[in-house]
């Protein structure tokens, strides 16, 4: 969510618990005078899609559904599995969508180290798109390779500004130290999959790992199915 913020795309206002572990998000959907709710679909509903059905979507039925509700002049692209994209909208003629709300790197995480990404481009569910990425934007979104460039140095130099971030957090909280670790090791890992051609000169993360003195992130282990009852976050009856 900071990479987000500081690649300069639209985010909701987030904030973590004093104690590490928990995403605030704050409310979104209010107009400019703090009071007057804005409508929210989200994606999911706009495909009519039953909630359990969020990951049964493509890349191209997203982008798709989006151009068939939006007005031509506030067409935008989108992110993250159908629940996690939603438009916001004051009137048929007034609709934008919702800044970034739930964003996470979630292969860091035990229980979704393996998983594929949320969504499929091209026909294909991979953490490594390739060229195949730059021709969904082209086509479907219509931004242009150079555009496509730029959003990718933004988004790079983003994740470089954070991981000083990211290294004082594993040492101020030591449940994410390993998380944090992975996180660093997958977002260089993803930016050095984003170098779609040969011109392409990104930063990578390679010399902040190595003056982090980190070891190399330890597998993913299983994860036991958890038991079912009322979560020690909430608050008491």
């Amino acid at each position: 969510m900071e990479v987000s913020r500081q690649a300069g795309f639209l985010k909701a206002t987030t904030e973590v618990s004093d104690d590490g572990p928990t995403l605030v998000v704050n409310r979104f959907n209010l107009d400019a005078d703090g009071t007057t709710r804005k409508g929210m679909e989200d994606l999911c509903s706009l495909l009519t899609l039953r909630p359990e059905q969020k990951y049964e979507s493509t890349w191209e039925r997203v982008v798709a559904r989006i151009k068939d509700v939006t007005p031509l002049a506030a067409q935008r692209n989108a992110d993250c599995h159908t629940k996690n994209i939603a438009l916001l909208y004051s009137s048929r003629e007034s609709i934008e969508l919702a800044p970034v709300y739930d964003m996470l790197t979630i292969t860091v995480y035990d229980d979704y180290a393996k998983n594929p990404p949320g969504m499929s481009v091209d026909g294909r569910s991979t953490w490594m798109p390739g060229k195949a990425l730059e021709r969904f934007m082209q086509t479907r979104c219509n931004v242009m390779p150079a555009q496509t460039l730029e959003r990718v140095e933004r988004t790079c130099e983003a994740s470089v500004q954070v991981t000083p971030q990211v290294v004082r957090a594993t040492e101020q909280y030591p449940a994410f130290y390993e998380t944090g670790k992975r996180m660093l090791h997958a977002w260089n890992d993803g930016m050095n999959s984003l170098r779609l051609h040969k011109a392409w000169s990104l930063p990578c993360l390679d010399a902040p790992i190595a003056a982090s003195k980190f070891s190399d992130p330890e597998p993913a282990k299983a994860i036991q199915v958890p038991k079912i009852g009322r979560s020690p976050l909430l608050g008491q009856r």
